[in-house]
């Protein structure tokens, strides 16, 4: 499996341990590990927190594109910004890979409005996820 482990810094060293934080500086989250997992065997990327399952990003691949097609975090892990980071991991590793992608998902285009750094890789759906 790929994982990709987004924006995250070293904060300190504590002995022969890294802690990391995702950018946020509360005590909750100063050694919280994102990690954004590719299934490909269940056409869907998947984010943790420290591990445990927190939510997915469902695609299908037409005529070559990667079509993301529905978001979902968990109710537990609402309000903490991932939805954005498994978006964002997930394309970022569709495009590392070479790929295009679209979007039919509401959360993945209104994302996509406000982030732009994939823009030369986003195509339109293909008419054959139409049909």
């Amino acid at each position: 499996f790929l994982v990709v482990v987004i924006e995250v810094v070293i904060s300190r060293v504590v002995g022969s341990r890294a802690r990391v934080h995702t950018g946020a500086m509360s005590a909750e989250s100063a050694s919280t590990v994102i990690e954004v997992t590719h299934r490909p065997e269940r056409n869907r990327y998947e984010i943790a927190v420290d591990g445990e399952f927190a939510g997915i990003a469902a695609y299908e691949v037409v005529d070559g594109v990667t079509i993301f097609s529905h978001t979902v975090i968990q109710d537990a892990f609402e309000g903490r910004g991932l939805a954005g980071q498994l978006v964002n991991g997930a394309i970022s590793a569709v495009v590392a890979d070479g790929g295009t992608f679209a979007a039919t998902c509401p959360y993945v285009v209104h994302w996509l409005t406000k982030h732009h750094d994939y823009d030369d890789a986003l195509v339109a759906v293909p008419d054959a996820a139409a049909r």
